[in-house]
């Protein structure tokens, strides 16, 4: 089976397992909020040094393929240092189908047995962190915990933004069970 073969059917197979087993999802973004968390040092200025670097604007579908690979990029040079930092393998991190849709990067997902990261939909940072957390062997309750938690210590203002339209009954961009129950979940 081609490389690319094989990574389709390993994605098939990962996202129908988290949706099958309801994922473990936290019941609400509440439940995994913990401003006392604690990350290894230099985690939070790797994700501030990325902030400062790329853009925190949205990607849309319009963005130039020049803007996309730039982001892209980043990203992996991101989990490098993560890696780095929590002393384990690199993993791969691989575009899959980018829309640049809101709330698209649900299909998104860490396959274990080919340690990659293959992002869909949109380019999250929250997704890659989330997924980068799996990597790192966390459960999806963890990965959740891990992922929110950083992300609204580095971006707070664009954590409150996601909260809000997650009050406001707008797709879900957070890992919950309800999330996970609407086919949104394996993503963030």
């Amino acid at each position: 089976m081609p490389d690319e073969e094989v990574l389709l059917h390993a994605i098939s197979q990962s996202v129908q397992r988290a949706r099958a087993n309801g994922g473990d999802y936290p019941e609400n973004v509440e439940s995994v909020i913990d401003d006392e968390i604690a990350y290894r040092r230099g985690v939070i200025p790797a994700l501030k040094q990325f902030k400062k670097h790329i853009k925190t604007h949205r990607l849309s579908k319009h963005d130039s393929p020049e803007i996309i690979l730039r982001r892209f990029n980043a990203m992996r040079t991101l989990v490098q240092v993560l890696s780095i930092i929590y002393q384990k393998p690199v993993p791969e991190v691989r575009l899959g189908v980018i829309t640049g849709e809101p709330g698209s990067s649900g299909s998104s997902c860490y396959i274990p047995a080919m340690h990659t990261i293959v992002l869909n939909g949109r380019l999250s940072v929250l997704t890659l962190l989330h997924e980068f957390a799996h990597a790192l062997g966390k459960d999806e309750k963890a990965a959740c915990k891990w992922s929110l938690n950083l992300f609204k210590k580095v971006y707070p203002r664009q954590f409150r933004r996601l909260m809000q339209a997650n009050e406001g009954g707008e797709d879900s961009h957070f890992l919950t069970a309800g999330a996970a129950n609407n086919n949104e979940g394996s993503g963030a």
